[in-house]
């Protein structure tokens, strides 16, 4: 049955790609935000403190999902308050206008016409698609975050390719961050940031592994993916505890399954 379903989806899906549109099995990779939150409350991770590095506009899942959180906000755009102070009302939150570092002090952003596009770095396409450059506070976070914070603690970073840098402020309050989500590139974007691999290897020397994958986009030029979401958990983490892919009561109905359709051959 399972066979004839998916030889179905196949069909169906070739009629809808000619509009753009695919059906998916779900839950299907890769993750919406929304989705990955939902899993982490299922696992029974009730979130406390949340850093949203790179703000943006907002990330609104984040909050709808642990709205008793407390929100630490960071975003170098002013031009983003009147919509960033809207999403967040009602919540626990501080916002620190400044970028997130390696160091605290000062630097250049070259800030975009679509603002979440700004970043501290030069573009690949060269000054035409830099944008106008302005002077920013730049904080470590373990500067904004002295005391250890309430557990679990999730950090996202959303930075134009600075995102290592993002974690090496966080100096001895890395060890207090259960989950990660971190923006990462499959190409080398704007001058001198991290690539995917670059990301990976950074964390394993952290004691951080990949527990998901969430969203992504392609990039324009040729439909290649440019970019996704990486999920960090520590190598010791409850969420990584169990290492069966089935329960026994998922076993037993799988084997079963598999049991009865070799019968009927």
């Amino acid at each position: 049955m399972r066979r004839v379903l998916s030889a179905g989806l196949q069909l169906i899906n070739r009629g809808l790609g000619f509009v753009g549109l695919r059906l998916q099995h779900l839950p299907a990779p890769t993750r919406s935000f929304s989705d990955f939150c939902a899993l982490l409350c299922r696992q029974g991770m009730q979130v406390a403190t949340v850093l949203d590095i790179g703000v943006a506009h907002g990330t609104p899942p984040l909050y709808r999902a642990f709205p008793r959180a407390r929100f630490i906000l960071i975003e170098p755009i002013v031009e983003n308050k009147a919509t960033l102070e809207l999403v967040v009302r009602g919540l626990d939150y501080q916002i620190v206008w400044a970028a997130a570092g390696a160091s605290n002090g000062s630097a250049v952003i070259h800030v975009h016409e679509d603002l979440s596009g700004s970043s501290l770095l030069r573009q690949a396409e060269g000054a035409a698609a830099d944008g106008t450059p302005r002077t920013i506070p730049v904080v470590r976070l373990d500067s904004v975050l002295q005391a250890p914070p309430a557990r679990p603690c999730l950090v996202k970073i959303d930075t134009q390719g600075t995102e290592l840098d993002v974690v090496g402020g966080l100096g001895d309050r890395l060890r207090d961050v259960d989950v990660f989500i971190v923006e990462t590139s499959m190409f080398r974007f704007r001058e001198g940031a991290a690539e995917i691999a670059d990301v990976i290897v950074r964390f394993q020397q952290l004691g951080f592994v990949i527990y998901d994958i969430l969203e992504g986009h392609m990039r324009a030029l040729d439909g290649a993916l440019a970019q996704v979401d990486l999920v960090f958990v520590p190598l010791d983490s409850p969420l990584r505890k169990d290492p069966r892919f089935f329960s026994e009561e998922q076993l037993r109905a799988y084997q079963a399954r598999w049991g009865e359709g070799s019968r009927t051959k």
